[in-house]
């Protein structure tokens, strides 16, 4: 397989607005570019609520040296990053995937009021559909996986992330220790708040689907994930640690699933976002 780095990263702007004045979703190609050092392409997606910039690219290993290092555009101050956090299937990890321009296209479902963009990504043969959409009632991105019919290998483990990260110490002696935290995941059965070491992570519970993940003592920049828990699903899972990770396990015959993220632009605290919720509950879940 040949190496090239595939980067995906979501950029939010706008503030959220109360249901009532949901509007029309729209997705844009913003630009797309193609230099010596890879490609890009660039989609804007957004309602009346929010507005994310999905950005996806490859770039080229000009050294001849080494495989181009996985990189992640962090601009934005919003928790919840970009697109998505991580995507292994048979054993290989999206960053390692083969991505031309123009690989991912607009999309959209006029009846059921839907936009945004959609791609096919090739694990060596094994292929998932890969869609970036908003809807108009909603501030949330949603990211929906489907096995492609044109797969010429089987799909025998497929693994799915996303994660938040509130803050992390400038100190380089325990930026990565977990106990220099205190993170918390609060679900609608309990809260979580026992750190987790490398490998480790909390089995979350099939009811336990909206996650509200943040820093108590940091008091901001908080981030919200929610998730379909269906029979497509093997086992789900929270790390507590420098990032909080939202891990999910799909079975290999799996027929679609589907996973949502809110992030903000502004840093705001964590009982901001209690009221954000609570003022639009339906945008907050995956219908």
């Amino acid at each position: 397989m040949k190496k090239t780095l595939f980067t995906l990263a979501a950029i939010t702007a706008a503030t959220v607005i109360t249901a009532a004045e949901s509007g029309p979703v729209t997705a844009i190609l913003k630009r797309s570019i193609e230099t010596p050092k890879g490609v890009c392409d660039e989609f804007v997606i957004s309602n009346s609520h929010h507005s994310y910039l999905l950005s996806m690219g490859a770039s080229r290993n000009t050294s001849g040296k080494a495989a181009p290092q996985f990189m992640i555009n962090n601009m934005g101050k919003q928790a919840v990053p970009r697109g998505i956090g991580g995507l292994v299937v048979n054993g290989i990890s999206y960053r390692n995937i083969n991505y031309n321009r123009g690989d991912m296209k607009l999309w959209e479902d006029k009846a059921a009021g839907l936009a945004g963009c959609e791609g096919t990504l090739n694990f060596d043969g094994a292929k998932v559909t890969l869609r970036f959409y908003m809807r108009k009632d909603s501030p949330m991105m949603f990211v929906r996986l489907t096995p492609s019919k044109d797969s010429v290998e089987p799909i025998k483990r497929i693994s799915f992330n996303q994660y938040v990260c509130p803050n992390l110490t400038r100190d380089a002696k325990i930026r990565w220790d977990e106990k220099s935290y205190k993170r918390v995941a609060v679900t609608r059965k309990r809260t979580l708040n026992t750190p987790t070491g490398y490998g480790e992570s909390h089995l979350l519970t099939p009811e336990e689907t909206e996650i509200k993940l943040f820093d108590s003592e940091y008091g901001k920049n908080p981030g919200y994930i929610t998730f379909v828990r269906d029979e497509n699903v093997l086992k789900a899972s929270v790390a507590l640690a420098p990032y909080q990770t939202v891990a999910v396990q799909l079975k290999p015959d799996f027929k679609e699933f589907t996973m949502a993220y809110w992030g903000h632009q502004k840093i705001i605290s964590n009982a901001e976002m209690e009221k954000i919720i609570k003022a639009n509950p339906k945008g907050f879940k995956i219908k």
